[in-house]
Parts: C-alpha cells; sequence; structure tokens
C-alpha cells in the first residue's frame, strides 16, 4: 500500500520535491521510471517483470480515463480551477509512465541534471 503522502501530486506546490517516497529500483522520479526498472522490482521481488508492467500500464491507463469524471464531480461539490490543474498533471505522469514502459531508454539520463527541475511542475522550464 502506498504511503498517503506518495498517492497525492504535489507539483502544484512550487517548492516541493517531486521524488517518490518509495524508490522503483532505484530510481525516486517517475518521469526517469521505464521498462528496465521496472523489470529490475520485479525480479528483486521474484514477480514476472512482464505482469508487473502490465499491471503498471492497465493503472497509469485506469486513471487517465477516470480523471475527466473525477474532475467533474469534484466542481459539482465545489467548483475550483485546481481540479483541472492537478488532473493535469496527474494526465501527464499517466502519459509518461505509458510511455517509458515500451521503452528501454538506455540513452536516457540515469539522474536528473536538473536539480531545479525537481521543485518544477512537468512542462515549465
Amino acid at each position: 500500500m502506498a504511503p498517503l503522502y506518495d498517492v497525492m501530486t504535489d507539483d502544484i506546490y512550487p517548492d516541493v520535491t517531486r521524488n517518490l517516497a518509495m524508490k522503483i529500483a532505484g530510481k525516486n522520479r517517475g518521469h526517469y521510471i521505464y521498462a528496465r526498472h521496472w523489470d529490475r522490482m520485479a525480479e528483486e521481488n521474484q514477480l514476472s517483470g512482464a505482469q508487473v508492467r502490465r499491471r503498471v500500464a492497465e493503472l497509469s491507463q485506469a486513471v487517465l480515463d477516470a480523471l475527466p469524471s473525477v474532475v467533474e464531480e469534484l466542481n459539482a461539490l465545489k467548483k475550483s480551477p485546481a481540479y483541472q490543474k492537478i488532473s493535469d498533471y496527474i494526465a501527464g505522469y499517466c502519459r509518461d509512465m505509458l510511455r517509458n514502459l515500451k521503452s528501454d531508454a538506455r540513452d536516457e539520463p540515469e539522474e536528473d541534471p536538473d536539480h531545479e527541475a525537481a521543485t518544477r511542475p512537468p512542462g515549465f522550464s
């Protein structure tokens, strides 16, 4: 079970780190987790890499599909532009994860060379 602080999105807060609370095969940045990292995590836990990657893809797609109705339901309770902003960040993470699952990305940097990016929302330079 994920710690509650790892479930929430903190990207809308500019001074909060974007590191995950728990690492996946040594990675604590969601944008830098690729198929090989899920495979390594699966192997370390005596699981099938293919099944883990498939489940991560299913969950990422399910979250992506649910976001519009979640925003709609929240706005029905109390309108706020924050819901869509948060949804956009979460959707970006889901799309990145789905893309990264199809890649081994050996040419990607092992660590984020831009340390300030750790506190910037995706798409903000």
